[in-house]
């Protein structure tokens, strides 16, 4: 009965589920597969995984079901990391290596000694050559030169990849709704994961509904948005519609947990009236989960002020009309007496409605 408690209260808020346990729309069988293809893949070439998805389609659960399902890997290191904090991108690489470096904290110290001054170094070098301008060169130079030593930027960088594959550790870095930032800290994520971090051993992925991204791009790369995604993402991967019979449990669940709060009891026959109008009106256009979170925490706010005086049915309805026509809602908020009135087909053609 907590369980059932937690799991409600959770989706009130809208947040993001944790594990497959809390999935009403059978996402864990898409996130386990993930999760199976970063566990036992035999390449150690740099990996990045597209999770597409729309507006409340459940991205960022998806992500949670695969970090869950990798956090039993003894090999896997999950890493989670927001470009929204970073102003430039000096400060992102500086920050993203720096992040890396932080979690060898947790792994063996053999694997810290070998590559934790190997990051910081690979780190510093990057953010050095990124500041010459506007900076002083010369001492800038002279400490990146001391860093190398005698050797390439590319030949540091081979030094973490065989440092990452002899202790056959992975790290699987994970980049949650990158559709939300400008274009600039978007290219520079992704310069970041095809350029700089495209370490041996080291797989992203990363969550974003791809056609905003391909838009974003198109406007940079004259239209060739999609082209350029598909040269930064090796594995497009589509989350997986929720399907109408889900949809329709996890819409009724709430409501009836919204009822046993107030004490709302229906007959059957309202109660089949209420799922003739929900299939009719509202299910035909839903199609991801956060449409019915947002209607549902409208009655929960509502129904408690209302729950001697109004239709159930007519209050869902209601609702959904504020919800997902805003217009044709101001129009009966602010005439409601049309809806008390019978009109004649030539008086109702004398009202005009708008959205």
């Amino acid at each position: 009965m907590m369980e059932k408690d937690n799991k409600a209260a959770q989706a009130s808020s809208d947040e993001a589920i944790i594990n497959e346990d809390q999935d009403c729309f059978q996402r864990k069988d898409f996130a386990n597969r993930v999760a199976n293809l970063l566990t036992t893949r035999e390449s150690n070439k740099s990996l990045s995984v597209g999770v597409y998805g729309k507006w409340g389609e459940g991205k960022t659960s998806v992500l949670n079901m695969i970090k869950t399902k990798l956090k039993g890997s003894q090999l896997i290191k999950c890493v989670d990391f927001n470009p929204w904090m970073y102003s430039d991108e000096k400060q992102l690489l500086l920050m993203f290596f720096s992040t890396l470096h932080s979690e060898l904290e947790t792994l063996s110290e053999t694997f810290r000694e070998k590559i934790g001054t190997k990051f910081k170094d690979y780190s510093s070098i990057i953010g050095g050559a990124l500041s010459i301008t506007g900076a002083d060169t010369k001492s800038v130079m002279e400490d990146i030169g001391d860093k190398l030593a005698g050797k390439t930027l590319i030949q540091k960088k081979e030094e973490i990849n065989q440092a990452l594959i002899v202790e056959k550790q992975r790290f699987v870095i994970f980049f949650d709704d990158i559709d939300r930032l400008t274009s600039d800290e978007l290219f520079s994520v992704f310069r970041l994961i095809k350029l700089t971090g495209d370490f041996e051993n080291v797989s992203y992925v990363l969550a974003f509904d791809d056609e905003i991204v391909s838009k974003m791009l198109s406007e940079r790369y004259s239209g060739e948005g999609r082209s350029y995604l598909e040269k930064i993402i090796q594995l497009p991967l589509r989350i997986p519609k929720a399907q109408k019979y889900d949809l329709n449990r996890y819409l009724f669940e709430r409501l009836n947990r919204i009822k046993e709060q107030n004490s709302y009891s229906s007959t059957d026959s309202e109660s089949s009236d209420i799922q003739g109008s929900i299939n009719l009106y509202i299910l035909p256009f839903v199609d991801n989960p956060r449409l019915i979170v947002r209607l549902t925490n409208a009655l929960e706010f509502v129904l408690p002020m209302l729950v001697h005086q109004i239709n159930f049915e007519d209050l869902i309805l209601i609702e959904w009309i504020k919800i997902s026509y805003p217009g044709v809602y101001d129009v009966i908020r602010e005439n409601f007496g049309l809806l008390k009135t019978n009109f004649s087909e030539r008086d109702l053609s004398l009202i005009h409605i708008s959205e």
